[in-house]
Protein backbone atom coordinates (compact mmCIF):
# COMPACT_ATOMS: atom_id res chain seq x y z
CA UNK A 1 0.00 0.00 0.00
CA UNK A 2 2.87 2.70 0.96
CA UNK A 3 4.63 1.76 -2.40
CA UNK A 4 1.78 3.17 -4.61
CA UNK A 5 2.03 6.42 -2.75
CA UNK A 6 4.86 9.17 -4.52
CA UNK A 7 7.74 9.85 -1.82
CA UNK A 8 7.15 13.49 -2.21
CA UNK A 9 4.11 13.35 0.17
CA UNK A 10 6.53 12.08 2.79
CA UNK A 11 7.84 15.43 3.12
CA UNK A 12 4.65 17.51 3.99
CA UNK A 13 4.66 16.06 7.26
CA UNK A 14 8.25 17.13 7.62
CA UNK A 15 8.06 20.46 6.26
CA UNK A 16 4.79 20.61 9.05
CA UNK A 17 7.31 19.01 12.03
CA UNK A 18 10.22 21.59 11.00
CA UNK A 19 8.36 24.55 11.00
CA UNK A 20 6.74 24.55 14.21
CA UNK A 21 9.46 23.08 15.76
CA UNK A 22 12.02 26.00 13.89
CA UNK A 23 9.27 28.73 15.21
CA UNK A 24 8.30 27.37 18.43
CA UNK A 25 12.53 27.75 19.32
CA UNK A 26 12.27 31.38 18.21
CA UNK A 27 9.42 32.50 19.74
CA UNK A 28 6.90 31.78 23.04
CA UNK A 29 3.43 32.90 21.92
CA UNK A 30 1.16 30.54 20.30
CA UNK A 31 -0.18 32.99 17.73
CA UNK A 32 3.31 34.01 16.72
CA UNK A 33 4.88 30.75 16.31
CA UNK A 34 1.82 29.57 13.85
CA UNK A 35 1.35 32.85 11.85
CA UNK A 36 5.68 32.52 11.51
CA UNK A 37 5.74 28.48 11.06
CA UNK A 38 3.34 29.06 8.06
CA UNK A 39 5.71 31.54 6.33
CA UNK A 40 7.84 28.66 6.81
CA UNK A 41 6.14 26.31 5.47
CA UNK A 42 5.90 27.88 2.33
CA UNK A 43 9.23 29.23 1.95
CA UNK A 44 10.54 24.99 2.26
CA UNK A 45 7.80 24.47 -0.02
CA UNK A 46 9.06 27.20 -2.62
CA UNK A 47 12.69 26.38 -2.10
CA UNK A 48 11.79 22.19 -1.86
CA UNK A 49 9.88 22.70 -5.71
CA UNK A 50 12.74 25.23 -7.27
CA UNK A 51 15.32 22.52 -5.86
CA UNK A 52 13.23 19.85 -7.57
CA UNK A 53 12.98 21.46 -10.89
CA UNK A 54 16.82 22.20 -10.42
CA UNK A 55 17.34 18.22 -10.86
CA UNK A 56 14.87 17.87 -13.38
CA UNK A 57 16.31 20.12 -15.46
CA UNK A 58 20.01 18.69 -14.88
CA UNK A 59 18.81 15.24 -15.67
CA UNK A 60 18.46 13.79 -18.75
Amino acid sequence: MLDQIPLLFFALPLIVAFSLVYQGTRSEKMPTILARSVRTMILLVILMAAILVVLQWMLP
